[in-house]
């Protein structure tokens, strides 16, 4: 199919560069380049109102304690970043 697209200077010469270095066309890359980014994006559903995704495989289970420790240690930086002296 051929169109246009407006992209920005740096993506193009991602592609240009891509290409040459493949020795194919600017649409051959694009269309790789953008089949390979939505092909590595995380599977996700909704589910009453929240986001469900798949954990990248051998990661540990979420669970309550998990989620307060990880929100303490939040908490904990944003402390000493109000606290710190400014530079």
């Amino acid at each position: 199919m051929r169109t246009t697209l407006n992209i920005d200077d740096e993506a193009f010469a991602e592609v240009k560069k891509y290409a040459e270095q493949r020795s194919i066309s600017l649409g051959e890359a694009a269309t790789s380049l953008i089949s390979r980014g939505v092909a590595s994006l995380p599977n996700f559903k909704m589910k009453n109102g929240w986001v469900l995704f798949d954990s990248v495989p051998g990661a540990p289970p979420l669970n309550d304690e998990t989620v307060r420790l990880l929100a303490d240690e939040d908490l904990n930086e944003g402390v000493q970043r109000a606290f710190s002296p400014r530079r």
